[in-house]
């Protein structure tokens, strides 16, 4: 599967079941298949494609895809990466885009057909197979250290609610929840003019995004969509963090310690005031703001 260690892919993914494309991001695009599927149906391998590339350049192409494909872009109530979906139609206006970004002077990128299946292991004899001690045994290890990492981000997401409660009469910002079937989210905005100069987006969307090989299987679990960023001296940037309520029965897989946090944190927001005492009126963006929705930077 396309990986690595530091870079991304951007993916185009078909979704027969509702004739639509999503593009999007992902470090292992079998781990987004693999929460994807459980909400659009199954995926046409080979008739997606993916681009590896490094990090920062994949979120850039990522937001300017969306943005160039708006007159494309589909409407669901509710479903993983609604706000990504598109019209079928727009892939070959994708590959166009591609091949144009792809012309550029020493450019050894390619937009590769075909997303790699994954890879059903067959075992050639008996002697092979790993006891059930040993499968019990590294299955553990792999939970145990994913519960570390799972850890270690919540540990830095609590530091950064504490700073925003420590300096909160010094941040010029504004919040506020909402909730339907699907679970609560919150959505914040910020100005960069004032107390708070940079935010590293990428940094921060890695924050939320959590591995989960419990329960014997593998998940990936992304709480957070940037919403919009504008740089420069009057900069703006929002963002959403999303509390789904999955159905267990339905095998929808969670990380509940995440859960558990997430919600805690955001009983903790809800005693700030919504709007900073430094703001007069309500931050403006320039466009409508939904989650996962990019503007270009």
């Amino acid at each position: 599967m396309p990986h690595s260690d530091s870079g991304s892919n951007l993916y185009l993914l078909h979704f027969p079941k509702i004739n639509a494309i999503k593009i999007g991001k992902a470090n292992n695009i079998q781990n987004r298949i693999d929460v994807l599927t459980r909400h659009w149906g199954k995926v046409d391998y080979d008739g997606s494609y993916f681009l590896e590339q490094n990090e920062k350049d994949v979120y850039k192409l990522e937001r300017s895809l969306h943005v160039f494909l708006a007159p494309y872009k589909l409407e669901f109530d509710f479903g993983d990466g609604k706000e990504e979906m598109f019209k079928y139609e727009a892939l070959e206006q994708v590959k166009r885009l591609m091949d144009i970004y792809l012309e550029a002077p020493g450019n050894t990128l390619a937009l590769v057909k075909g997303v790699p299946r994954p890879v059903v292991k067959t075992v050639l004899h008996q002697r092979t197979k790993l006891s059930a001690l040993d499968r019990f045994v590294k299955q553990d290890k792999e939970a145990l250290l994913d519960l570390n990492n799972s850890h270690q981000q919540i540990l830095k997401i609590h530091k950064l609610v504490h700073f925003w409660i420590n300096h909160h009469e010094r941040i010029k910002y504004q919040y506020s929840f909402e909730s339907d079937e699907w679970g609560d989210s919150l959505k914040v905005t910020l100005t960069m003019d004032g107390f708070i100069k940079h935010i590293n987006h990428t940094k921060l969307m890695n924050l939320f995004e959590f591995r989960d090989t419990m329960f014997g299987g593998l998940s990936g679990i992304n709480t957070i969509s940037q919403g919009y960023n504008r740089k420069g001296p009057n900069g703006v940037f929002a963002f959403v963090v999303q509390l789904r309520r999955y159905n267990w029965d339905d095998s929808f897989v969670y990380l509940e310690t995440v859960q558990y946090h997430i919600e805690g944190l955001f009983k903790v927001i809800r005693k700030l005031p919504e709007r900073s005492p430094l703001l007069t009126e309500n931050i403006q963006t320039e466009e409508q703001f939904m989650p996962s929705t990019y503007a270009i930077d």
